[in-house]
């Protein structure tokens, strides 16, 4: 994955979470091999549950965060991460990056 595809899907994620109006509890990233389209599932404790599956918004290049890649976004309930199938090409659950809550680096001290 390209460093501009990763810190332009990390800029989304983190608007994404300043502006939400629900809490988002993780945002995870599904790469595409071929970096046109940015790929996101925001997990929210009270979205409504997916009766038929996962359905993302999609968004062309350019709308609405200035970016040159498209953007795909599906919003889950954390007990269906893991249980729903993913949208055609976006790999597996296996293949996701977390990109929210960003993971703590441990400060090394010195005795």
């Amino acid at each position: 994955m390209s460093e501009g595809y990763r810190e332009k899907a990390q800029w989304i994620a983190n608007d994404y979470q300043k502006n939400a109006t629900n809490k988002i509890s993780e945002i995870l990233l599904f790469p595409d091999p071929k970096e046109k389209e940015i790929r996101l599932i925001e997990v929210v404790p009270n979205a409504i549950p997916s009766s038929e599956g996962m359905s993302p918004w999609y968004f062309s290049a350019h709308a609405p965060f200035n970016s040159p890649y498209g953007l795909a976004v599906a919003i889950i309930r954390p007990e269906e991460k893991q249980r729903l199938a993913l949208p055609q090409n976006w790999g597996t659950w296996g293949d996701a990056v977390t990109l929210y809550p960003k993971k703590q680096s441990k400060v090394q001290r010195k005795a």
